[in-house]
């Protein structure tokens, strides 16, 4: 293992005095994280008495930029020392070379369960760039409602695992959810097609021609005042309040109660019925010339009052001019940003989720499980004199990273299978850690579904994800982190059977601090249970399977020296009525 020429920073040595510069002043927050030079990260002897371990990320979807993977991940590991009454470890990054592949790698070092140092090696699966500008806002589109007419009518799910066949029920929430994006992404993209038509009629026409005229437009415009109005005040009120008061003390987020999640998402689903009405009533009216306020009286009468009714042939007065630019002018900038938030993050899902069939995005999914197998190949393959140069390995994957992980792993088993010096894959992952993670949706929404004479097909498939196939060819322990506010992440219910190991069974685990509606999806990497778990599964200090979901709800606890002896006790913490989700919840059927 040596380090890549040239990954030592460009000036190893201070640089000459300079003199102030008024913009800027020094912080006093001390430097913990520093760029090593081309000099090894450890002496023999540090090595020999140090315990080491490897983690390897795989981020999610979005534009995410190099190495932010790792400081995330890094951040979490420190907080959780930090929690411990210790020194804020430092992160040394550098360069070096496995095998064929030279990677970026982030040091620091814990204290194990033992008290003896833990040498932790932070490598990341990056793969952004690849799926930059792939998928077009009609393949997204499409993609999405494929998803939501899948998802809404499969009531049930057979899969082929551990070599009989398995029946799982679809809960009704899943339904729910399914349905509730389906109609909502048909109407937005309905009243978007208006827009877009309306928008294209006044560049061609100059704003002469007969089409729209202006009572329709008047009608359109109050349709698009009033879904502004009360669809991102809902959005802006139910997102941005609990975002606002979502605030860390005493090392965790506090918990939103029961009520005001209803009330927050209430907000959302009135933002969402005022999408579709909208865009009902403007696809109505555009396409049949609907005129007047139909029976439903949608648009509201202050949404006409607002805008005017630009109706017959004199021409428009500047106060009614004036409010109907600003709806229109809101809804082009509002489209823009779904569009970009489609593309951006849709996107990246509708590239490397793989249905049935094969699709131009081929390329692009082989070559994303490249990068992830170069890199897992290359830690789990790097040895030394002494042996494997880490023993134990940690595999994080964050939302579709969590699903690249899953077939990278996977890939990596069945090579071990075939090598004639296997190197103990599943024996050496520690810990296999998804958070808001969509494997179960993916599951049952894209993989192959069991067709009467399709066997063969399903046979191969199974063989082609060891971890369904054997219990013995999963990682030690496998943790699914989810919130019941994602509706991109779910409890992992769909891969294991109805008596489970239990060991290396999927343990899923609740994280109540996040809550923010549309935003709880990212909130899991700020959260205590991914830093709180990740860190015991490094240091090899995790509880069985029954006993983690009370370990997140209690929180962290100091050591009992440093507290103030005037302080109370503690209340006693009450046992938590979900702690476990069950496992195995599906039936064994015949084949």
């Amino acid at each position: 293992m040596t380090s890549a020429p040239g990954a030592g920073p460009a000036a190893a040595s201070s640089p000459p005095s300079a003199p102030p510069v008024s913009s800027a002043e020094r912080s006093d927050r001390p430097v913990t994280a520093v760029a090593d030079s081309g000099r090894p990260a450890s002496t023999p002897a540090e090595t020999a008495a140090r315990d080491r371990v490897a983690v390897i990320v795989a981020h999610g979807m979005g534009q995410q930029v190099p190495f932010e993977t790792l400081e995330g991940i890094a951040d979490a590991l420190r907080d959780a020392e930090q929690r411990r009454r210790r020194p804020e470890p430092t992160v040394h990054t550098r360069f070096v070379r496995l095998g064929d592949q030279v990677l970026p790698r982030a040091v620091l070092t814990l204290t194990s369960t033992s008290g003896d140092p833990r040498e932790v090696h932070l490598f990341e699966v990056y793969w952004a760039p690849l799926t930059e500008g792939k998928a077009t806002l009609r393949e997204t589109i499409g993609f999405l409602i494929g998803a939501g007419v899948r998802g809404l009518f499969r009531t049930r799910f057979d899969r082929l695992m551990f070599n009989a066949w398995y029946r799982f029920r679809i809960g009704r929430r899943v339904v729910l959810e399914f349905s509730a994006a389906l109609v909502t992404l048909l109407a937005l993209a309905a009243s978007n097609a208006v827009l877009l038509a309306v928008a294209a009629s006044a560049v061609v026409t100059g704003g002469r021609g007969g089409w729209p005229t202006r009572g329709l437009l008047g009608e359109l415009s109050c349709d698009l005042a009033t879904l502004a109005a009360v669809g991102l005040t809902g959005v802006v009120l139910g997102v941005g309040i609990p975002a606002a008061i979502r605030r860390k003390r005493n090392g965790r987020y506090p918990r939103l109660p029961a009520a005001l999640r209803f009330a927050f998402w209430g907000l959302i689903a009135i933002a969402l019925l005022a999408a579709v009405a909208a865009g009902l009533d403007m696809t109505l009216r555009a396409a049949f010339g609907l005129a007047g306020r139909p029976y439903w009286a949608w648009p509201p009468a202050w949404a006409a009052r607002f805008v005017g009714r630009a109706t017959g042939a004199a021409p428009m007065a500047p106060s009614t001019m004036a409010p109907l630019g600003a709806a229109w002018g809101l809804a082009l900038v509002a489209t823009y940003c779904v569009r970009h938030l489609m593309l951006q993050y849709v996107g990246d899902v509708a590239v490397y989720v793989s249905p049935s069939t094969v699709n131009r995005f081929q390329e692009t999914r082989e070559a994303i499980q490249r990068i992830g197998l170069g890199v897992m190949r290359a830690v789990y393959d790097a040895k030394d004199s002494q042996g494997f140069v880490y023993p134990n390995v940690v595999v994080a994957g964050h939302s579709l990273g969590s699903v690249i992980a899953y077939d990278v792993l996977n890939k990596l088993l069945i090579e071990d299978t075939l090598a004639p010096e296997p190197a103990r894959v599943a024996e050496r992952t520690a810990l296999f850690l998804t958070f808001g993670s969509p494997l179960d949706k993916i599951a049952y929404v894209f993989r192959t579904q069991r067709p009467a004479d399709r066997s063969v097909r399903e046979s191969l498939a199974e063989a082609r994800q060891p971890m369904i196939t054997s219990y013995a060819q999963r990682p030690r322990r496998w943790i699914n982190i989810h919130s019941p506010d994602d509706w991109i992440g779910a409890s992992l219910d769909f891969f294991d059977t109805e008596s489970p190991d239990p060991e290396r069974r999927v343990c899923n685990v609740i994280d109540r601090e996040a809550t923010t509606p549309l935003l709880a999806h990212a909130e899991h990497w700020s959260g205590y249970a991914m830093s709180e778990l990740l860190y015991r599964g490094v240091i090899g200090d995790l509880p069985a399977c029954e006993e983690l979901q009370a370990l997140v709800d209690r929180g962290p606890i100091r050591p009992p020296a440093a507290r103030p002896a005037s302080r109370p006790a503690a209340r006693r913490a009450k046992p938590s009525r979900s702690a476990q989700p069950p496992h195995g919840t599906g039936r064994r059927v015949s084949g």
